[in-house]
C-alpha cells in the first residue's frame, strides 16, 4: 500500500467512511473540525510512526487540505527522513 493508500485509510476510518477520495477536503466531511484535524494529523503520525506535521510552522494544514495534499507532506517528510538516514550511513 502507497503512502496514498494509507493516508486515505486514515482519513476514512477517521471520519467513519468507506472511502475517501484523495481530492476530498477536510472540510468536506461536515461533522469536521478543529479538533478533528489535530486528531487525523495525529493518526496519520501514529500511522506511518513518524512526527510529520509542526503544526505551529506548517501553514499548509487546515480545514481546506485535501487528503492528495496530506499525502504529499507525508511523502515530503519521509523521504527527507530516508535522505538523513541514508547519509548517516
Amino acid at each position: 500500500m502507497n503512502i496514498a493508500e494509507r493516508v486515505s485509510k486514515v482519513v476514512a476510518r477517521h471520519f467513519g467512511t468507506a472511502k475517501v477520495s484523495g481530492l476530498a477536503h477536510i472540510s468536506d466531511f461536515p461533522e469536521a473540525d478543529s479538533l478533528d484535524l489535530l486528531e487525523l494529523v495525529m493518526e496519520i503520525e501514529d500511522e506511518f510512526d513518524e512526527m510529520i506535521f509542526d503544526l505551529s510552522h506548517d501553514t499548509r494544514i487546515t480545514m481546506e487540505i485535501t487528503v492528495d495534499g496530506i499525502s504529499a507532506i507525508v511523502k515530503e517528510k519521509l523521504d527527507e527522513r530516508n535522505k538523513y538516514r541514508s547519509i548517516e550511513n
